[in-house]
């Protein structure tokens, strides 16, 4: 009957939450419930703020404005939750839904459906597509300038990370659909339950099959690449409804299925960059998703580079990792930035540890006693302006590539042998140096006005 929330300043409902209903509590490391210091159990706190909230299909009333079905007797458990400030990952909404079969009826050929209507600014200048490797649809701007983003719309992204089990494994996106506002039969909006199971299996409302740019049936659409135009890529902006099927799977009374899911944000440059910007965050969550949703004690940190010009240099900045384990017993060591040489050579620019005591640290893999880290105590940062090349300590050049480095090291005290410091995969981050003073490009604007028929073409501008 109501959803409670809890926020990492302390605030919300820490006190009311509601344990009794099956909302989640901190872990200790053997798996039992942590108590605070008058032995209460302490809600689970995931990312900056947590939701949670029970809800089921029991109040036939409801069930009248829902095409008229049955109630299911089914309930779901659902968790939400984000990150402020965590790189990539602070444009990013979790979902974790746990569904109880609490009927007595076994069901079978059962479908879940990731279903949006975004709206990205303006609703009637939207496309759709789908990605089946990462598991996502999204929906982004059918134009490269937005009245709500001007020349920035971002594209937003449903992303399955976890799907129901079948035989032990989770299922993945089984078809992408589409459909739209005030469009006729088979295109527009359900009305009848069989019109919504048969979005939900991939076809249209009427049980005929979507068709690809050849004329072949299709469960996936616009599965093409709109940043390439290659493949089958939606070319008709309106108001579109996007729904991201997975099924089918059996729900037998008594049992249980969790599904995870994310809404990511891109945020690029142009309305196609945001797509690239929104995939690389969904690579991103494939690889971390198993313990985002219940951090793990032994994880990679979870870091990204950022990197632009001004008239200094070159700023870079990352994320700090210390929110990846606030509820684990880890410890964030320090920083370590390179710039790169074309041939891979790394040259150190900075590097910041941890004033705790620790300037070293020994770890035995392959049974040899190993340095695995190595800090200064000079504190920890996350930026450093850098004025010169590495490499020749010239200042850097406009229009020229550099490329950089960023590695976190974490401290895991009750890892095994060999895993107690993980690291970060190492991404290169290349930028081409364009300092934020320059002034002399130009570019054209066209503003076309349209009123009774009238058209006003304002000419090239340079600025």
């Amino acid at each position: 009957f109501r959803i409670y929330k809890i926020n990492s300043d302390g605030t919300g409902d820490w006190d009311d939450w509601p344990f009794d209903l099956g909302a989640p509590a901190l872990q200790s490391k053997d798996g039992s419930d942590s108590l605070d210091a008058r032995g209460r159990k302490i809600p689970q706190l995931v990312g900056d703020q947590t939701l949670w909230w029970v809800m089921n299909d029991a109040d036939t009333a409801q069930h009248a404005i829902l095409f008229e079905t049955k109630p299911l007797g089914i309930e779901a458990r659902v968790l939400a939750f984000g990150f402020a400030n965590m790189g990539p990952l602070s444009d990013v909404l979790f979902y974790q839904w746990e569904l109880n079969n609490k009927s007595n009826v076994d069901y079978d050929s059962c479908f879940v459906g990731f279903w949006d209507d975004p709206d990205v600014g303006d609703a009637a200048d939207d496309l759709v597509g789908c990605d089946r490797e990462l598991n996502v649809g999204y929906c982004y701007n059918g134009l490269s300038a937005d009245k709500s983003y001007l020349g920035s719309p971002p594209c937003i992204g449903f992303q399955l990370l976890k799907g129901p089990l079948v035989n032990d494994a989770p299922l993945p996106m089984t078809s992408f659909v589409f459909f739209w506002g005030a469009a006729p039969a088979p295109w527009g909006d359900p009305d009848y339950v069989s019109e919504a199971y048969n979005f939900l299996k991939g076809f249209m409302s009427d049980g005929t099959s979507y068709v690809d740019n050849d004329g072949k049936p299709s469960r996936f659409m616009y599965d093409g690449d709109p940043v390439t135009g290659i493949g089958f890529v939606d070319d008709f902006p309106a108001d579109r409804r996007f729904l991201l099927g997975c099924g089918s799977f059996s729900l037998s009374a008594g049992e249980k299925q969790t599904i995870l899911a994310a809404k990511v944000i891109g945020n690029g440059e142009t309305n196609l960059t945001s797509i690239i910007d929104m995939k690389n965050s969904c690579r991103l969550l494939q690889q971390f998703a198993p313990f985002l949703f219940k951090p793990a004690l032994f994880s990679e940190p979870i870091v990204e580079l950022y990197a632009h010009s001004d008239e200094r240099g070159i700023e870079l900045s990352w994320n700090d990792v210390k929110k990846q384990y606030q509820n684990v017993s880890s410890h964030v060591l320090g920083y370590k930035v390179w710039q790169l040489d074309p041939n891979g050579e790394r040259r150190a620019i900075a590097s910041y540890d941890e004033i705790d005591g620790i300037t070293t640290m020994i770890d035995v893999i392959d049974g040899v006693e190993t340095i695995v880290y190595e800090g200064e105590e000079n504190g920890l940062d996350t930026r450093v302006s850098v004025e010169n090349d590495a490499w020749d300590h010239t200042p850097f050049q406009f229009g020229r590539e550099y490329t950089f480095l960023l590695q976190a090291f974490v401290y895991h005290p009750f890892a095994a042998a060999g895993q107690k410091v993980k690291t970060n995969e190492l991404l290169p981050k290349t930028i081409t140096y364009v300092p934020s003073d320059y002034s002399t490009s130009s570019s054209a604007v066209r503003v076309y006005v349209f009123r009774a028929g009238l058209s006003l073409n304002r000419g090239a501008i340079s600025h």
